[in-house]
């Protein structure tokens, strides 16, 4: 779990880093804690719908969190594809539907270059 947790702080520090390189295990840790406030923040939202001020509360936290995170999000995958020797506009492949978030996915469960590469020296996880 504080790998979990340490992934996640991390990635949020270097919010506005596009350069460098991010592990794999850093990047999917840091998803999945995303998704799971997202999720909890939604459930909330849909639970506490019939109280204005808690659904509400709970609608305004999620729309935070989503915005707070979009360009964390941008930056940590574009270090998740340094992780494997592409270029970050390879990120452009999200706007084709279906085929280019399929691709993406790949090339993030791909794990990423030994040693150094053209982008850094190799990620590694935070501890």
């Amino acid at each position: 779990m504080a790998n979990m947790i340490d992934a996640w702080a991390t990635n949020l520090k270097r919010a506005f880093d596009f350069r460098g390189r991010t592990s794999r295990a850093s990047f999917w840790w840091t998803v999945l804690t995303n998704m799971i406030v997202i999720f909890s923040l939604a459930i909330g939202t849909g639970y506490f719908s019939a109280h204005s001020f808690l659904g509400g509360l709970f609608g305004g936290l999620y729309m935070i969190y989503v915005l707070l995170w979009f360009i964390p999000n941008v930056a940590m995958t574009i270090r998740c594809l340094h992780d494997i020797g592409r270029s970050g506009w390879w990120i452009l492949l999200s706007f084709i539907p279906i085929i280019g978030t399929i691709v993406l996915i790949v090339w993030q469960a791909t794990q990423g270059n030994d040693g150094d590469n053209t982008y850094g020296a190799q990620a590694a996880m935070p501890k």
